[in-house]
């Protein structure tokens, strides 16, 4: 098959961990890679995030060997505001036309990702006249119900989904608790959803020697850390984890280290920074910043316990990467997480913004060694089970169906 992927708001290529470029991503370049070794070709259609990924149009001709393609199309100023990018929708769209039709690309088959692209992908698809599939990966209809504001429209991105729902050819969902999500929350036929869950990277996400990994990172060998992975948003629940660590902060000697997200000044980073402050904790925690899937295994594998405190996570990708390398972990009893992590066995499930519960979990497995190792046992042997080999076959298999019968 020959498939186009639409990535709208976020390219693949981005550094992860900066602006919106989290799980999203991986999940994209992980999918892509796996469908290319199934013998499928993937273009992946983004918008251009700088002037070196917008210089498309004299691209060398080389760089269309590849089965797995970025092309990149300049839609409106490379630092759009979330609420600016619905703006710039036809604009790329047009752009992608004419760039398809200037080189005869012709496909198969559309995967849309994120309502922005679902949009694209829809309008694409009428135009082409080939099955979409989309994975919407988080809900407007969720974060209304949470309160989370996140600078966009949520009502028009909620009637938006519900278009898109309407009209596409099939959904892929990470969880069967996202599926009840889009049937009880937006009418979704349960005939158009495919419940696939993401897998992880064991190739890269494995068992590191301690030691080795925080003399790399040149850590301290004794010292309790502790590991919070994914971009600095309301929404990760992370003033749940500096509340939590203020309270341990007298009884045990401990780092916090937060990794992802951009350093540049935003007001989320300095709402973290105020919160660190005026608990006393700055010389506890350290703010690392994005960094490379290559370097982000050794933070795992330096870590003695990993926390994810989120209020919602329609998976939560990073927990399971964490488990991957035999790390316990502390996570929200929310969305994805759940479905993954077993409680009191490959870690902990707590109630979302709770931070005395999340404080008194980390004691528990800071206090007994012999329960983190078992759990992180635990934990690596379930990772172990949710391959992007299988994940990608699961999905091809969907696509296959849809190009053999686009009506089903």
């Amino acid at each position: 098959m020959k498939i186009a992927l639409i990535s709208f708001h976020s390219s693949p290529l981005e550094t992860l961990g900066e602006k919106d470029a989290g799980g999203m991503n991986v999940y994209i370049q992980r999918l892509s890679q796996g469908l290319n070794e199934l013998d499928h070709s993937v273009d992946i259609f983004s918008r251009a995030f700088d002037s070196e990924s917008a210089n498309i149009e004299f691209q060398d001709e080389n760089k269309f060997e590849s089965i797995v393609r970025n092309f990149h199309f300049n839609a409106g100023p490379y630092d759009l505001k979330k609420s600016q990018f619905i703006d710039f929708v036809d604009e790329f769209i047009e752009k992608v036309i004419s760039f398809c039709n200037k080189n005869a690309l012709k496909y198969d088959l559309i995967s849309s990702h994120y309502w922005l692209s679902a949009i694209i992908g829809q309008k694409l698809s009428d135009y082409w006249q080939i099955p979409h599939v989309t994975t919407f990966h988080t809900l407007a209809e969720i974060k209304l119900s949470l309160g989370v504001e996140d600078g966009t429209d949520l009502q028009f991105r909620s009637k938006s989904e519900k278009e898109i729902i309407q009209s596409v050819d099939a959904i892929v969902v990470s969880t069967d608790l996202e599926k009840q999500d889009l049937m009880s929350k937006y009418g979704a036929l349960e005939t158009k959803i495919q419940s696939i869950s993401p897998g992880v990277n064991l190739d890269l996400f494995k068992s590191i020697d301690r030691s080795e990994s925080r003399r790399i990172l040149n850590l301290d060998l004794q010292e309790n850390i502790v590991l919070f992975v994914g971009r600095i948003d309301s929404l990760k629940g992370i003033d749940y984890l500096v509340e939590a660590m203020r309270q341990l902060g007298q009884k045990f000697p401990f780092r916090l280290q937060l990794v992802g997200g951009s350093l540049d000044a935003s007001p989320e980073l300095n709402e973290l920074k105020h919160k660190i402050q005026e608990s006393d904790l700055t010389d506890r925690v350290d703010i690392i910043g994005s960094v490379s899937q290559e370097k982000l295994v050794y933070y795992y594998n330096s870590c003695d316990i990993f926390v994810m405190p989120s209020l919602h996570e329609s998976f939560g990708l990073a927990a399971l990467e964490a488990m991957a390398c035999g790390i316990p972990v502390v996570v929200s009893d929310v969305g994805g997480l759940k479905t993954f992590v077993t409680d009191s066995e490959t870690g902990f499930l707590v109630a979302p913004a709770n931070a005395n519960e999340i404080a008194v979990r980390i004691a528990l497995l800071l206090e007994n060694d012999s329960l983190r190792n078992q759990m992180g046992e635990k934990a690596q042997i379930e990772a172990g089970s949710r391959t992007w080999e299988i994940t990608s076959q699961e999905i091809a298999l969907l696509y296959s169906n849809l190009v053999k019968s686009p009506n089903i």
